[in-house]
């Protein structure tokens, strides 16, 4: 199995010395909560024998999955691995085929509003309404959360801010860059506050400069104690987000390590 590695430049490291990019000093009112390292705290997510099945097609084949609160998990693999299923399973928007799986403790299956309320996603496609302008795609997303309208434009500008977009606030979405409709997706997801979020191969068909910016918000969300579950097929983003991860090909998990430990297999 291969996955590609991006060539990016203007790195930083961190105090694990994962290579990134500069942290700007604007914050974000999100749902603080204190970072956990693995194996200290309760599991936010917990799969074991997780399987997923289209007809006689097996995506997902018996996967055993923990992720603890505040780290950045990471599902690593090329395209029709696998990841974006399971994603789909957390998500609570496709049922389990057999196996267990909770989330903040709860079943999907019979909990998955709860769930839902509690955890902010962004799917490969951004599915935004390209009529309306950026402001109005949070403010009507946030009223799904049943959130007060007044509360949702509050919100909504200061998470157009934080993704460096207030000067496009009332512009519509359509004529936006790709890594500007990937940025308001992100805010998007922040809307109800979630203390975890989900995201399908984030920077997929974005260029460099791009991809540069999106993994400097998703650090700080990660900086505020955020749980982030993210799929990926570059294993730069890997190292440069995640605590751990597992490496998935054909619906098993072949590998699992913290970057730097896979790097060095």
């Amino acid at each position: 199995m291969s996955v590609s590695r991006a060539h990016s430049s203007g790195d930083r490291t961190d105090r694990d010395g994962r290579r990134g990019v500069p942290v700007q000093s604007a914050d974000v009112s999100v749902r603080t909560v204190e970072p956990v390292l693995a194996g200290t705290a309760r599991a936010l997510i917990s799969a074991r024998g997780l399987v997923k099945r289209f007809g006689d097609f097996t995506a997902v084949d018996e996967i055993d999955v923990e992720v603890r609160p505040g780290e950045a998990f990471g599902f690593l693999g090329p395209n029709g691995a696998g990841k974006s299923s399971t994603m789909r399973m957390i998500g609570c928007t496709s049922d389990p085929t057999e196996g267990t799986l909770s989330v903040f403790g709860m079943d999907p299956v019979s909990q998955g509003r709860q769930i839902r309320a509690r955890m902010g996603v962004v799917p490969q496609q951004d599915q935004l309404d390209t009529e309306l302008t950026v402001e109005e795609n949070l403010v009507i997303y946030g009223r799904f959360f049943d959130i007060p309208r007044a509360e949702c434009r509050r919100r909504a500008a200061e998470l157009i801010d934080f993704v460096q977009l207030t000067d496009r606030a009332q512009s519509k979405v359509d004529p936006l860059s790709g890594g500007m409709k990937r940025r308001v997706t992100i805010a998007r997801s922040l809307i109800n506050n979630p203390e975890l979020i989900l995201l399908d191969e984030p920077t997929t068909g974005l260029d460099p400069q791009a991809r540069h910016v999106l993994w400097d918000k998703l650090y700080r969300l990660k900086q505020q104690g955020v749980t982030l579950v993210l799929t990926t097929h570059y294993m730069d983003e890997a190292e440069q987000l995640c605590d751990r991860l597992v490496v998935m090909d054909c619906g098993r998990i072949v590998a699992e390590g913290s970057p730097r430990q896979l790097i060095d297999q």
